[in-house]
């Protein structure tokens, strides 16, 4: 009897680590040389930094680790024109964008000195 319930323990946390789903799609992020609001270029980056971990479900920006600072955001078309701009505030862990705004664009993360852009498509 005590090695059913063992089992059947076992068969209940298998099952729901199956189900356990990531946050949203994870965005790739690079290290952009380009300021997109300045439009000022920093040829020479500085050293080598981790990007920040960002998931994308629908029109909601998930960060995995609330940070201490705001983290401006910006989103550009492929043609480079700012559409939306906004932050993070300092905590947060999610930011949610309008549902008008859809189709490919560019994503800018401003943080600790660094600019990390990634493709997304809303």
């Amino acid at each position: 009897m005590k090695q059913l319930f063992i089992i059947a323990l076992f068969a209940a946390l298998f099952a729901q680590t199956a189900n356990c789903q990531t946050p949203g799609d994870p965005i790739t992020f690079t290290l952009s040389i380009v300021d997109p609001i300045t439009g000022t270029t920093n040829p020479n980056p500085k050293t080598p930094v981790t990007p920040p971990s960002v998931f994308i479900s629908g029109n909601t920006f998930l960060f995995p680790t609330a940070y201490a600072e705001s983290l401006p955001i910006v989103l550009t078309d492929n043609t480079g024109t700012i559409v939306y701009y906004s932050a993070l505030p300092a905590g947060s862990t999610s930011l949610i964008l309008p549902s008008t705004i859809s189709g490919p664009y560019i994503l800018y993360i401003y943080m600790d000195g660094y600019i990390f852009c990634g493709q997304i498509n809303l």
